[in-house]
């Protein structure tokens, strides 16, 4: 979870260590999100058909793990905004 993140990074730093956080802004985890952000299926990218677009690397076993996000879709864009603001706590 964030909370756990967050210590994570706390303990690191007590301890010298620098870390460095990733986010991905262009991919999401389908299963992870259609459980805790029921939202995020509104803000997929869709083909002409009205398919999410999977993640060309997602792969693992046969089903997408990941789908592309619209970068311009607004409620995807503040879910990002939200995401960097805490790490930056």
């Amino acid at each position: 979870t964030q909370e756990q993140l967050k210590a994570f990074v706390r303990k690191c730093h007590e301890h010298g260590i620098r870390v460095t956080a990733y986010m991905s802004m262009d991919n999401l985890f389908i299963e992870d999100m259609r459980k805790n952000v029921p939202e995020a299926e509104e803000w997929l990218q869709r083909d002409r058909n009205g398919h999410p677009i999977p993640y060309g690397a997602a792969r693992y076993s046969g089903e997408p793990t990941r789908l592309l996000a619209c970068l311009n879709h607004p409620g995807w864009r503040r879910y990002l905004e939200q995401r960097v603001e805490m790490v930056l706590d």
